[in-house]
């Protein structure tokens, strides 16, 4: 008997391309119930142990928002419930 990982497939996502520093926006996304809402981007400042920070802000959110950041390898690397 052989065991292996299950095999998922990429979700589809908005690609906002490479973050500048300073302010991207994203607006007028309107989810409801359980939708799951998927967006791409790289950065070239935001890595570990260096003092820098990405934020990740939901405006006018209702209900329970929850956001994930994901490595290139599908790796959950933050997470806020």
């Amino acid at each position: 008997m052989t065991l292996a990982a299950a095999a998922y497939a990429q979700p589809a996502a908005t690609d906002l391309g490479l973050l500048q520093t300073g302010e991207t926006r994203v607006s007028s996304i309107n989810v409801f119930g359980s939708t799951i809402v998927w967006y791409q981007f790289q950065t070239d400042g935001a890595t570990q142990g260096q003092d820098t920070f990405l934020d990740i802000i939901t405006e006018a959110a209702t209900g329970d928002s929850e956001i994930g950041v994901y490595d290139l390898f599908g790796n959950r690397i933050a997470n806020d419930d």
